[in-house]
């Protein structure tokens, strides 16, 4: 191989590389350490995303309505009208490490779970 061609493959190398490195960066901010459902607590069901209000306080174990029950990856989601764990995540987001996200969760739920490079998705249930 003749020193020009060695020079363009290593080069090409490095293109591939930093582009990959890039990548991961960016999927990162779009893949969060938590996901939350919206729940009615009083009942135990998951309820539509949409019936929880954003600037909602965590709940306090005793107000009736909807709230936010924030799950970690790995976690499984449960569906919408399905019946969820209380031990299974928290209503409470202070006391998380790492990004959140409220909604985003397929409404069939499944286990949330982070794939390679910081990517994310859900495997269906």
């Amino acid at each position: 191989m003749t020193e020009e061609a060695r020079r363009w493959r290593s080069a090409a190398v490095v293109v591939g590389l930093t582009g990959l490195v890039a990548a991961s960066f960016v999927s990162c901010e779009d893949n969060p350490d938590n996901r939350a459902v919206c729940v009615d607590p009083t009942e135990q069901v998951r309820v539509d995303d949409a019936q929880c209000d954003d600037s909602a306080d965590d709940y306090d174990g005793h107000s009736t309505g909807h709230y936010w029950y924030y799950l970690r990856s790995g976690s499984t989601a449960p569906g919408v009208g399905d019946s969820y764990r209380p031990g299974a995540g928290t209503y409470d987001s202070s006391s998380l490490s790492g990004s959140v996200e409220r909604g985003g969760v397929d409404a069939n739920g499944g286990t949330i779970k982070r794939g390679g490079f910081g990517g994310f998705h859900f495997s269906g249930s």
